[in-house]
């Protein structure tokens, strides 16, 4: 999508198209503590996924989703066991970071968190489909990068449609956690 005085739209791209319906998958995280030990970190990120949310009458009202039950922890959602990357210093609970630096548990007490809560943690990732819209677009930037290059500018929003989805697997995490009985659930 260079653009120079000769294509000021970008090279290919009289059309205008070069770069709209720019799409991805929206995610929507969520985790807890089973009242079990199931001893993730084993194995694949992933188990097994929850496919029958792709099709059915609601896509009239909102998004397709597939849940993957995810088998890493909570790595994905606060950088456990360590705890870098957390979403928020809320979600560091159940870290090395939260236990030692909000906790302030040291030596055995320590030992027993990690393994109280470390076998214990389950979490979920949904993700979500995004409908084609021209405006979810790359376009060339007025900003420079350091060789003199159009920086690229994103413009991109989620619609109601993907939003609504996003809510529907929020509520079918809550209802997994629930009939698992999880306890310091978080789905957002």
């Amino acid at each position: 999508m260079q653009s120079n005085h000769q294509s000021a739209a970008g090279l290919a791209n009289e059309s205008g198209l070069v770069g709209c319906n720019l799409m991805d998958h929206a995610e929507k995280h969520s985790w807890a503590l089973v009242p079990d030990p199931i001893f993730p970190y084993r194995g694949p990120q992933s188990t097994s996924g929850i496919e029958i949310l792709r099709d059915g009458p609601f896509r009239k009202d909102r998004a397709a989703f597939r849940t993957a039950l995810r088998n890493d922890g909570w790595r994905n959602v606060n950088g456990a066991p360590y705890g870098e990357g957390a979403l928020s210093s809320a979600a560091v609970g159940g870290t090395l970071v939260g236990l030692i630096d909000q906790q302030g548990l040291i030596g055995e007490d320590l030992f027993n968190a990690v393994h109280r809560i470390g076998i214990r943690q389950f979490a979920l990732q949904s993700i979500v489909e995004i409908l084609p819209n021209p405006s979810n677009r790359i376009t060339l930037s007025s900003e420079k990068d350091g060789l003199g290059l159009p920086r690229p500018e994103i413009h991109f929003r989620l619609d109601k449609y993907s939003r609504d989805g996003i809510a529907a697997a929020a509520h079918l995490h809550r209802e997994i956690f629930r009939a698992l009985r999880c306890d310091q659930m978080e789905c957002g």
